[in-house]
């Protein structure tokens, strides 16, 4: 199959994808809300959403049906993630379902993991390595599979590592291989090393669905700016960061004090804020922000440093902030980080420069 034929592919979700994903995003919406995200930081575990999404069939959809399972595509995983992505559920799915996949090639599933009444964990470090290593969901897993040179290993623990303190709240730990109770070796040998190598794939496709459903609801904020504007007939243009975020940019007049400028930004934040409150956090730290999206008004502010537009970020890549178009926030693609020194230029020769609309407008900042 070459790149063309790829190409000519029809990748649009048909009827039974689409149903598959609104029952998960119902599910989540009725059982994961903010305030279950947040009582689940400290463990970065919630034991009973994460029976309900077993008793749905969330772990057994992921598997083969010689091992009970019902045999989803890995296309129906990552509408699942996309969902747990979106509503930042504490639950270890990803790790779990790849795991389990990975155990089911290598003949060497438990029916307490199926049903998931036993949580599976893997090592999704790139590299083989040895020693202590941290993984994602090491503080709730009963099991954990890992490479150890030729060998696949699975690894039990009489009493879980500790939890480590991080950003997202997830479950990390340090696992030390040596200090496991129990050491079994699965399989050996570069067939098994191969099917590890398809977890950590596997694992890869359906992390990156679940940033999409997270990068979905950022839009969602920034399509609310777009409405705030129209409504405050205003001049304006969002515009990506190249790493993490998306601004709004607004021209105004000249003799507006800081203080005006900056009474302003703060109403207009609250205001979106306040339509979303499920999706926003006012808290300052990232790490207090348990993954929502902060409405970051004192980028307004004396002596702040802005990303100008078509500037390099020090990032992987060497992505550019691009100035967009409104409608552009609706293009599924779209993400922070979409753009980089190597393409900027021909989508600047073919699209040309939101930010003309910009110039010269002399606008007055309504009452609000």
């Amino acid at each position: 199959m070459d790149r063309y034929e790829l190409r000519r592919i029809d990748y649009s979700l048909t009827e039974d994808h689409q149903a598959l994903q609104a029952a998960y995003k119902d599910f989540f919406k009725t059982h994961c809300s903010i305030e279950t995200v947040r009582a689940a930081e400290e463990s970065g575990f919630d034991k009973s959403l994460w029976e309900r999404l077993c008793a749905m069939g969330a772990t057994t959809m992921a598997l083969p049906e010689s091992v009970g399972g019902d045999g989803a595509t890995l296309v129906d995983l990552t509408l699942v993630a996309e969902e747990v992505g979106r509503s930042l559920a504490p639950v270890p799915w990803i790790d779990h379902v790849c795991a389990a996949r990975l155990l089911a090639r290598l003949g060497a599933l438990d029916p307490d993991v199926v049903n998931g009444k036993q949580l599976a964990a893997f090592d999704p470090q790139h590299d083989n390595v040895t020693g202590v290593r941290l993984i994602p969901t090491g503080s709730i897993a009963d099991q954990i599979v890992v490479r150890d040179g030729q060998d696949i290993v699975r690894l039990t623990f009489g009493t879980r590592p500790a939890k480590v303190d991080n950003i997202g709240r997830l479950p990390m730990a340090w696992v030390d291989p040596a200090a496991a109770d129990s050491r079994t070796v699965l399989a050996s040998g570069a067939e098994a090393l191969a099917e590890y190598q398809r977890a950590l794939d596997e694992w890869r496709v359906l992390t990156a669905a679940a940033l999409v459903g997270l990068v979905e609801e950022t839009l969602t904020i920034a399509r609310l700016f777009r409405v705030a504007m129209t409504q405050l007939d205003l001049v304006a243009r969002p515009k990506v960061t190249g790493q993490r975020g998306i601004q709004i940019w607004i021209p105004i007049r000249s003799g507006y004090s800081f203080s005006d400028t900056s009474k302003f930004t703060e109403a207009v934040s609250r205001t979106v804020g306040r339509v979303v409150p499920e999706l926003v956090s006012w808290k300052w730290l990232k790490s207090d922000r348990r993954g929502l999206a902060r409405l970051d008004y004192t980028q307004n502010a004396i002596n702040k440093t802005l990303v100008a537009p078509y500037s390099l970020r020090p990032a992987v890549g060497a992505p550019v902030s691009v100035p967009l178009e409104w409608d552009e926030l609706d293009d599924p693609e779209l993400r922070p980080d979409r753009w980089t020194i190597d393409d900027v230029l021909i989508r600047l020769s073919k699209l040309g420069d939101p930010f003309v609309a910009l110039v010269g407008q002399q606008q007055d900042l309504p009452d609000l």
